[in-house]
């Protein structure tokens, strides 16, 4: 699992969402939209996601759940369950976002395939957020996402929101552009050496396939909601 905006550009052709963070220079100020699902602090001048909690839209299932937290290594097989949350008969949840274990913390790498090349502080570790929800038998029921769109399709104004744990504080700016996929990537986010929100949103699309996009701290507008996708599509985003 890699977290070069390129690797996962790649998979915006037969997925409808990537995880991007880019660390390109380390800065103490950040920028987030603290909407009413996400709890944050003051952490060295800028805020870090440490809770979230909310209403999981599609939520059917009956019984006793199980949410957790985890990352995962790149091969995406070694998996670390950071923290465990509570989902209620109506589908109401809440998980604190601790620190990662250090064997899901990953080293970011360059891609060379994109202008302007991307380099990172040295030392810069992150880890992406799975929300994985399990039954009573520990049975894989689905993993839980915050977007504005059901994963059935892409297209322009559809944006997904996505928290990444950073060893560092970073600032993301500018533009990306590679030109063997004709996608560009607008950067206008922050964030702290904790967890941050990071929000991708679709700004041009073409046959499917999202040829534009703009990575911010802040949603769009309030369409967002949780709700619960299937493993098979969560291993394709994750």
């Amino acid at each position: 699992m890699q977290f070069s905006l390129t690797n996962q550009r790649n998979k915006m052709k037969t997925t409808i969402h990537f995880a991007a963070i880019v660390l390109v220079t380390v800065v103490i100020v950040y920028s987030c939209n603290s909407d009413s699902t996400t709890n944050t602090t003051t952490n060295g001048g800028g805020n870090c996601v440490t809770s979230l909690s909310g209403q999981i839209s599609n939520w059917t299932h009956t019984g006793k759940v199980s949410l957790y937290l985890a990352v995962y290594d790149y091969t995406h097989v070694n998996r670390y369950v950071v923290d465990t949350g509570s989902i209620s008969p109506t589908g109401a949840f809440s998980i604190n976002l601790t620190t990662p274990p250090t064997g899901g913390l990953l080293t970011p790498t360059s891609d060379t395939s994109c202008h302007p090349l991307i380099t990172y502080p040295a030392g810069a570790k992150i880890a992406l957020a799975s929300f994985e929800i399990y039954d009573s038998t520990n049975a894989q029921i689905g993993a839980l996402l915050r977007s504005n769109y059901d994963t059935s399709g892409v297209a322009a104004g559809e944006f997904v929101s996505d928290f990444i744990y950073s060893t560092v504080a970073y600032t993301q700016s500018g533009t990306e552009i590679c030109t063997d996929l004709q996608d560009t990537a607008n950067y206008s986010a922050n964030g702290q050496a904790c967890w941050n929100k990071i929000v991708v949103l679709y700004t041009d699309v073409f046959a499917g396939h999202a040829t534009k996009i703009s990575v911010t701290n802040s949603e769009p507008n309030s369409s967002g909601v949780w709700y619960i996708i299937s493993f098979a599509q969560a291993k394709r985003i994750f």
